[in-house]
């Protein structure tokens, strides 16, 4: 990420100098030969890091692939805490054999629960469960039976 960093502010730098010296050219064929040179000069400054050879793309961007990865574990670390609490919540209430899914999103550290489904036998009363978890812990959930 620092190359870039660099890189931009190279090019920055470049083009101010570009267009200072533009406005100091001087008329007639002379600016025109003047304004080739600079021209030349900008496109250089925009090549030369990239054929120079000394980036490494995969560590550039390692950061942000690292970053995505790690935002993509924290997903699943909070999705099976959570589903975790609602089995063990059931469980403990005599709602044995439920399947529970459940679909976050976490964005600038806010995590965002979408959608929690609760898959449970036909012998369950399904607003009791939706109750009880609403209750405890403050998840409103979408409970379907097994065969549905």
């Amino acid at each position: 990420m620092d190359f870039i960093k660099h890189w931009t502010l190279n090019i920055c730098l470049t083009l101010i100098i570009a267009v200072i010296f533009s406005v100091l050219s001087p008329k007639g064929n002379m600016g025109k030969y003047f304004k080739i040179v600079i021209a030349l000069f900008v496109t250089v400054s925009f090549i030369y890091p990239i054929a120079e050879g000394n980036i490494d793309l995969k560590s550039e961007f390692s950061s942000l692939y690292g970053f995505a990865q790690e935002q993509e574990n924290y997903e699943d670390t909070y999705k099976k805490i959570i589903e975790n609490q609602i089995k063990s919540l059931l469980a403990e209430n005599g709602y044995e054999s439920c399947l529970v899914s459940s679909r976050l999103k976490i964005n600038n550290e806010e995590i965002t629960v979408e959608e929690i489904s609760i898959s449970v036998p036909d012998s369950y009363d399904s607003e009791k469960i939706k109750n009880l978890i609403y209750k405890k812990l403050g998840f409103a959930v979408q409970v379907k039976y097994i065969g549905e």
